[in-house]
């Protein structure tokens, strides 16, 4: 019979049609969810890893967002922009950026604040993983050509 997972053993999340990884806390497993979205523009393709409480999916942690333009017209089309650079690999610029607010859901009715009474856990995880993800971003690789 297979053993469960140790808690501090990591999860690896593979990306086949973009050829990259990512390694994760096992910690973040219950919260997260990913999404993959492509612009209107079809020039740019995103990969969300999404909040998830209690199966309410709520704004992204963290999205890596994948363009297909060189580092050097990357990094002059983004100067001044939150996004942080990964790598560029097959003519495709790969960057992440990081949720800079607490999703609208957690407000209180009147709009002006959070929610912490209601909403403590939540707000408390997301924060701690929005803290991690650079860390967690470190982890970031290329897969070697032909491995799936």
């Amino acid at each position: 019979m297979p053993s469960k997972p140790l808690l501090t053993t990591p999860i690896r999340y593979r990306n086949v049609p973009y050829a990259f990884e990512i390694t994760f806390p096992r910690w973040w497993e219950p919260y997260t969810v990913v999404d993959r979205l492509r612009s209107r523009h079809e020039a740019e393709t995103t990969v969300s890893f999404r909040f998830r409480y209690r199966g309410r999916i709520y704004d992204p942690i963290m999205t890596v967002v994948i363009e297909p333009i060189s580092e050097k017209e990357w990094r002059a089309a983004h100067k001044e922009s939150p996004l942080v650079w990964l790598g560029e690999r097959d003519g495709r610029s790969y960057a992440y950026v990081l949720a800079e607010e607490l999703p609208e859901a957690f407000l209180r009715p009147d709009k002006l604040d959070y929610d912490y009474r209601r909403f403590g856990r939540q707000i408390r995880l997301l924060k701690a993983m929005v803290a991690q993800a650079p860390l967690v971003m470190q982890s970031f690789r290329f897969l070697a050509p032909g491995h799936s």
